[in-house]
């Protein structure tokens, strides 16, 4: 049986990643794609893994015990994930507010850089990034916050990046507002 925590997407980007004789998956909802994928894998069906980005060098029963297993990249719940939000909220008002930390809820630095410690394990939610990032420019905290990053949203930045830099070679367009005189001689 497949682990609840697992998205819609993630069944569809494992159905993709791996090649799965799945028709029409992406117009499955959720549990029927968990119905598909779970009689997939019990017929013995050809599962091709050397392609895989997703289970590199990977076997059947890795993948079976991953399914059954919890999603290792859904370790947060809503309300945890709410918190953790929060808490950026209020270190990236530390930042921006000219790392004041009287101006936060915050009631010294110590306690600053051990709510730091504990978010930085959940390094794919923006704001988390954003804080390790800001807080490199307070001269108060020697320490650097590396956020830990998975492999999948690794991916997705890196291909961001790429993305912007080839938008930023090509458009050449700017705006400028304001009032302007045009004189036709």
């Amino acid at each position: 049986m497949i682990h609840k925590s697992f998205s819609k997407q993630d069944l569809k980007d494992i159905i993709y990643d791996l090649s799965f004789n799945i028709p029409d998956y992406d117009m499955l909802n959720k549990h029927e794609l968990i119905r598909k994928v779970s009689l997939y894998l019990e017929n013995d069906n050809d599962i091709k893994f050397d392609n895989s980005e997703l289970f590199p060098n990977k076997d059947l029963n890795y993948l079976k015990k991953y399914l059954n297993n919890q999603n290792p990249n859904k370790i947060l719940s809503v309300k945890e994930k709410n918190n953790i939000l929060k808490l950026c909220k209020e270190i990236i008002h530390y930042c921006n507010t000219g790392y004041c930390i009287e101006n936060t809820i915050f009631f010294s630095l110590e306690e600053l850089i051990f709510h730091l410690r504990s978010i930085v394990k959940y390094g794919d939610i923006p704001s988390v990034r954003r804080c390790c990032r800001l807080i490199k420019g307070d001269i108060k905290i020697q320490e650097y916050f590396i956020p830990e990053i998975s492999l999948k949203v690794r991916k997705e930045l890196e291909l961001k990046r790429q993305n912007k830099i080839k938008n930023k070679r090509i458009n050449n367009l700017i705006i400028r507002e304001g009032k302007f005189v045009i004189d036709f001689n």
